[in-house]
């Protein structure tokens, strides 16, 4: 099963992620004050893969709301923005709470005032929060029904644990699971080269604590592996 689970991976590491970015031509023009963003829109479904719930439901659907809203698309333009007016529209156009956490922003000398220029066409809002916050070094959170801008080490201090069902393909030999996650997904970012993530095995169930866009890739990854092990099988089959 270990050598199925790392030819899968194989699969998966060449299937590679899809490029983002801004647009090259005139990458900031535009207007001073950006238009309203345009309205959000969905895709096609991926491969699910299950979170299991905890005690408290209305958290949990408050919280995949927010979770299943990071794969709408929309395009927008922010030109010299302020950070808390770009992440008003935000919430705007996805119908979104989302807030600035200002305290953690003040440690590092920034405001909710820093100018955001970022220039996108039809992307998830998942690239666009971390392609605007990267300039600023900053990143989100999922946390209090709430998405939260705040800082990288004000994440790292705030680890958000989630509970997610392997999927099918990778049940067989749950370690191998982990270990793949461990060297794909962020590798220092685990307790195993001393980053702060964990990672824990109960049955096919993995317990994870990380950040959320470490979240975001282990599912990510997970989902790469149930499609490709899907069409491996569908090859064999014909």
């Amino acid at each position: 099963m270990t050598v199925q689970l790392l030819r899968v991976f194989g699969i998966v590491l060449t299937m590679g992620m899809a490029a983002m970015g801004q647009e090259a031509d005139d990458p900031f023009g535009g207007p001073r004050n950006a238009p309203p963003v345009t309205k959000a829109s969905e895709r096609t479904a991926k491969p699910k893969i299950e979170l299991v719930p905890s005690s408290d439901s209305s958290i949990d659907e408050t919280e995949m709301k927010i979770r299943q809203s990071m794969s709408k698309r929309t395009s927008l333009s922010f030109v010299e923005l302020p950070l808390a007016d770009a992440a008003k529209q935000l919430a705007q156009a996805f119908d979104l709470p989302i807030l600035i956490d200002a305290k953690a922003l003040e440690e590092i000398g920034l405001s909710a005032q820093e100018p955001v220029n970022v220039k996108l066409r039809d992307v998830s809002l998942r690239s666009i929060l971390r392609l605007m916050l990267n300039d600023l070094e900053l990143t989100y959170i999922v946390k209090n029904e709430v998405l939260m801008i705040t800082t990288v080490s004000s994440a790292e201090s705030n680890l958000i644990t989630r509970a997610y069902q392997l999927p099918a393909c990778m049940q067989g030999d749950p370690q191998a699971a982990i270990e793949a996650i461990h060297t794909t997904v962020v590798p220092d970012t685990w307790d195993v080269l001393g980053g702060p993530s964990t990672i824990a095995l109960i049955n096919s169930v993995v317990v994870i604590s990380t950040t959320e866009c470490v979240h975001e890739d282990t599912i990510d990854m997970m989902r790469k592996t149930e499609a490709a092990d899907s069409l491996s099988r569908d090859e064999l089959n014909r």
